[in-house]
């Protein structure tokens, strides 16, 4: 029994050759969706309020765009979420004084695009193996190997088996009161 869940995200990236190439990568998987693109740090905060995003593909410098990467991670922490996206952090420059920002915020996701081996591959790929242990995001249908877990059951289960452990100890701190 197969389940086609899709990580949504959002490409936020002022670069329309980037933008591009990211699309066209997409577009080969089955196991990903692009949900939006735009070059705005303010559009992509409107995004976040309007639909459930997984991963957020960030250029740090919108040069020819609007906003920047920093304004939108300081916006995103301010905001009122459920959830926080996963972050990476794509960009053609980054000074230490960026990184240590970027590190300070919980982005722990930085590609430099001047990297030899960096693709758009490489970062759909990061996202897809970083997903399900992101703490931002939990994920109800897992696959290991050809079987199908639904974890929905899990959690509800864990979450009972400790709602019990507390009142039984409530029930015995009261036994020894009395």
């Amino acid at each position: 029994m197969g389940t086609n869940v899709k990580i949504k995200i959002l490409l936020i990236e002022d670069d329309i050759n980037e933008c591009n190439a990211f699309a066209k990568h997409i577009k080969t998987r089955e196991d990903v969706e692009l949900i939006g693109t735009t070059n705005s740090s303010s559009e992509g905060i409107n995004y976040l309020k309007n639909y459930k995003v997984d991963a957020v593909i960030l250029d740090i410098e919108l040069q020819h765009g609007k906003g920047s990467g920093i304004e939108f991670i300081e916006e995103l922490n301010n905001m009122k979420l459920n959830y926080i996206p996963m972050i990476v952090v794509i960009s053609n420059n980054l000074g230490s004084r960026v990184y240590n920002f970027l590190h300070s915020h919980r982005i722990e996701y930085i590609f430099y695009k001047g990297e030899e081996d960096y693709s758009q591959e490489k970062v759909i790929n990061t996202i897809i193996s970083l997903t399900p242990y992101c703490n931002n995001t939990k994920p109800t249908i897992v696959k290991m190997g050809s079987e199908t877990i639904d974890l929905k059951d899990e959690y509800e289960t864990i979450v009972s088996n400790k709602i019990n452990k507390v009142l039984d100890d409530l029930r015995s701190c009261k036994k020894i009161i009395r």
